[in-house]
């Protein structure tokens, strides 16, 4: 996962974390989020500087405590060497807002999160590819992250309560994860009986044409249709896991694919 990808769920899930009434377990990634939503504000600024009263305006409309949070909010920017305490204010030291995202990672990074907090990341994640069954993921990020039964079950009851990711109940005991800005919650059951009829060949396909989105960011749908095959490429658009833009001009109609989350 790159930096940008990563900054921006440490801000989705700091924005989750902020509707709960504390953050136990979660206090690395609050942190990052915070930083990040101030060096976001501040660097936006178009000022080198940023005097006490402007910088108590922008972490109000910002959500941020100005009492409690921005004086260790602004030690963690300075020990990252973004900003630099200034006479009666701040100075913002080269950074861009292009670039608080990737510099929120470092700082979750930098602040050596548990692997707990981490895994809650690459769930984000890989809900987001396409709709996920939680004993499934939980199995898989359990191996990844090195997380015995009770810290993966706190885990997976947390992304679901806090809103890390969004959850259907498909029976009693099988829930379905996904990220409702990406996936409406009357399709994510299409989407699974799609996947689960896949064939080993077929998936192979889909894998293959998803690394490539990735890559790339989008290709034109008679590629896809050519990789796919004309009946898998029917399947899969028709459910909505890849979206198609159509580009017209006097003489013809190009189609380009891209994964949901491109715009998002």
């Amino acid at each position: 996962m790159d930096k940008k990808t990563k900054g921006s769920w440490l801000i989705h899930h700091t924005n989750k974390l902020q509707g709960v009434t504390n953050q136990i377990g979660y206090e690395k990634t609050f942190l990052a989020g915070k930083a990040g939503i101030l060096l976001s504000a501040i660097s936006s600024n178009n000022q080198v500087t940023v005097n006490n009263d402007r910088l108590t305006v922008l972490a109000k409309a910002a959500n941020i405590n100005t009492t409690f949070e921005l004086p260790k909010l602004i030690e963690v920017l300075q020990q990252q060497q973004l900003i630099d305490t200034a006479g009666g204010g701040i100075a913002v030291l080269g950074v861009t807002t292009a670039k608080t995202l990737q510099h929120t990672s470092d700082i979750f990074d930098a602040l050596a999160p548990g692997s707990a907090e981490v895994a809650t990341i690459a769930l984000a994640e890989l809900a987001s590819l396409e709709p996920v069954l939680a004993g499934h993921v939980a199995i898989e990020l359990a191996d990844s992250y090195q997380l015995g039964k009770a810290e993966i079950g706190q885990l997976m009851s947390d992304a679901e309560q806090i809103g890390f990711v969004d959850a259907e109940k498909l029976s009693p005991g099988e829930t379905l994860l996904f990220n409702g800005n990406l996936f409406r919650r009357e399709t994510t059951r299409k989407i699974k009986a799609v996947l689960d009829s896949l064939t080993s060949a077929e998936q192979s396909k889909l894998n293959e044409l998803t690394e490539t989105l990735k890559k790339q960011a989008c290709v034109d749908t008679d590629f896809a249709s050519k990789l796919l095959g004309e009946p898998l490429f029917q399947k899969v658009t028709a459910i909505g896991l890849f979206d198609i833009s159509v580009v017209s001009n006097s003489t013809e109609d190009v189609g380009f694919l891209t994964l949901p989350s491109a715009f998002s």
